[in-house]
């Protein structure tokens, strides 16, 4: 495998902080999947190993090029999210593919993750390709237009998400996503929430992992039941409040403050007004 010299990450918070699904931990490291390829990477310390892509591409999809310092310092002002930092720092968001992003995420509506990995699984194995690292056989994600069997997906378990997965395959066309990653924040969210299936929330979570709009707040029953606890003094709230909230409190990298407190509130699956360690 080779390495890298990394500063200001960690691979295990960054994976496994409900952004991406398709990894599998290993003894040492995760194996990852990536539209048509396969990730191998384990980290000893400062040093990352790696297999299955070149410096370039791990570099651009890991974020390792952004002022991870500039992030967290504009964000250590607010208590709670510097404490989660200080728990989780290193946690990276990741810049994902678009579409395998966007058809991730309809997998996920009233899903735990361990289902909607499952369910992905299954989508990648009805529609997807062969894929391979060394002795690792998968199948890689499939491509925009290649979901075009409706009767399949309802047979893989995709339930009311077939259709919505299957109106959107057909729908993307080639420069969609391009237009979007163009746009300010709210248009672009405009343009993803007319697509099927699409809601406030699945539509910041792919402008947030996969296209760069790090003022988006996705809103989970995570978020809000800690948001509400938090910062509302305990009073229900509508998501609508909470991201307006989130914007004006955290500011341009909102995004990563909702990163860094789901992570926490989930892990640590304790209510987030618990007494810090």
């Amino acid at each position: 495998m080779r390495s890298i010299s990394v500063d200001d990450f960690d691979l295990s918070a960054t994976l496994e902080s409900g952004q991406i699904f398709r990894y599998l931990r290993l003894a040492e490291g995760y194996l990852i999947h990536h539209r048509d390829r396969v990730l191998q990477l384990r980290q000893k310390g400062r040093v990352l190993y790696f297999d299955g892509a070149d410096e370039a591409f791990l570099v651009h999809f890991l974020a390792l090029d952004e002022d991870y310092r500039e992030i967290t310092r504009s964000l250590e002002v607010e208590t709670t999210v510097r404490r989660a930092m200080a728990r989780y720092r290193g946690l990276r968001i990741l810049r994902q593919d678009p579409w395998e992003c966007l058809v991730s995420f309809l997998c996920s509506s009233t899903k735990s993750i361990t289902h909607i990995r499952v369910l992905i699984e299954h989508l990648c194995r009805a529609f997807g390709k062969p894929v391979s690292l060394g002795r690792y056989r998968g199948y890689g994600f499939p491509p925009e237009g290649a979901i075009s069997d409706g009767k399949r997906l309802e047979q893989i378990g995709l339930g009311f998400r077939a259709g919505y997965i299957h109106r959107v395959n057909q729908m993307i066309r080639e420069g969609f996503f391009e237009e979007i990653r163009r746009e300010p924040y709210e248009e672009a969210k405009a343009r993803l929430m007319r697509l099927p299936g699409v809601g406030d929330k699945i539509a910041d979570c792919v402008l947030l992992f996969s296209m760069g709009f790090s003022q988006s707040f996705p809103v989970d029953r995570w978020i809000k039941r800690g948001m509400e606890q938090v910062y509302f003094q305990g009073e229900k709230v509508s998501p609508r409040r909470i991201r307006a909230f989130a914007r004006e409190h955290f500011g341009p990298f909102a995004g990563y403050a909702q990163q860094f407190l789901y992570h926490e509130w989930r892990t640590r699956g304790r209510s987030p007004m618990a007494r810090p360690d």
